[in-house]
């Protein structure tokens, strides 16, 4: 959570947590790690305006690509939901997130900009 919180991502603290999966009746049956304790962080969005998600998920996928590079496995499933291969390409070659987020905001604007025109309200 240091890590994280030294990176002053606007609207957002991170705190540390530990926690021990357990079996929950319907919702959760035999979880992964189920009976072992896990180390994770809290995410507490401090101002709702301010915190910005897309940015804050970025940044998150790339701190734990810097520090556990043989563990994080992306599935193809990401690629889809990213729309292509940029987000896992960007991360994996290490590159600063924040050329990745610039893109990303430009391209948001873009297509806003192209949607206004046919907005009816």
């Amino acid at each position: 959570s240091q890590t994280l919180n030294g990176l002053n991502l606007p609207g957002v603290i991170f705190t540390p947590v530990t926690f021990t999966p357990v079996e929950i009746s319907n919702m959760a049956i035999k979880p992964k790690y189920m009976g072992e304790k896990c180390s994770g962080v809290k995410i507490i969005i401090t101002d709702r305006n301010a915190y910005k998600s897309v940015s804050v998920g970025i940044h998150l996928i790339s701190e734990i690509q810097n520090l556990y590079p043989d563990s994080l496995q992306f599935l193809t499933s990401i690629d889809r939901l990213w729309g292509s291969n940029r987000l896992t390409a960007h991360v994996k070659s290490r590159k600063p997130v924040d050329i990745l987020i610039t893109s990303t905001e430009d391209q948001l604007e873009n297509y806003l900009e192209i949607i206004r025109q046919y907005k009816i309200y």
